[in-house]
């Protein structure tokens, strides 16, 4: 009779939060990059310049009741980019690499007062680099692309937000994630041979953190 009552009760208060959830959007993004130069001297004209960048987004869609849990999905994209050049003679060449990550899956968190938990599982994440070199007569010697894919993993999102409005909040975040994969693909972008695939006997892991700017709408 008790247990009974405590589970109608439970069920009944669970009704009423879920009859007033809210549709949350949560965005962070950490759009960063700088750049330095430095010359050189000699019998020919040379100068070099290094450029790296760093861009991350990640969005959340979920449906939160008012006690501040909320659940939904999530997906994020990281890259980082980086480019030393040499120039002698007017005639550029140098390496270029790109490295980025796509996830995506289901959100479970909790907002309340300005501080924001959510936890991501990623049912799918990929991997995704490139590698272009070029001599000092500006050809292209090299131009590999490695993809590590069958992956999983999660992340943790924290953050603390600022009202700006009455359902509109921004403030800084820190966004933790981990993930796995079974197999990587190859390219040789320059010969155009076919990609290969190869599992590996070692699962392949990255993780990371990444400061970002939480902007949160309540709806």
């Amino acid at each position: 009779m008790i247990k009974t009552l405590f589970v109608t009760l439970g069920m009944g208060i669970f009704s009423i939060q879920a009859a007033n959830a809210s549709v949350l959007i949560d965005i962070q993004g950490s759009p960063l990059g700088w750049s330095s130069s430095a010359g050189a001297s000699g019998g020919a004209t040379a100068s070099g310049a290094i450029n790296v960048s760093k861009h991350a987004l990640r969005g959340t869609l979920a449906f939160q009741i008012p006690i501040g849990l909320y659940l939904g999905g999530s997906y994020s994209s990281i890259s980082n980019g980086s480019t030393t050049e040499e120039f002698v003679n007017g005639v550029s060449g140098g390496d270029t690499s790109t490295a980025s990550f796509a996830e995506y899956g289901p959100t479970l968190g909790f907002a309340k007062n300005g501080f924001n938990l959510g936890f991501t599982y990623c049912l799918g994440t990929t991997f995704t680099s490139t590698d272009v070199n070029k001599n000092n007569s500006g050809t292209v010697t090299s131009d590999q692309t490695q993809r590590f894919q069958k992956g999983s993993g999660f992340q943790i999102s924290f953050s603390y937000t600022f009202a700006l409005f009455s359902k509109v909040r921004l403030g800084p975040a820190l966004l933790y994630r981990s993930s796995t994969y079974e197999e990587i693909a190859t390219k040789n972008n320059l010969s155009g041979a076919a990609e290969v695939v190869t599992a590996l006997t070692t699962k392949a892991k990255f993780d990371g953190i990444t400061p970002m700017i939480n902007l949160v709408i309540d709806l």
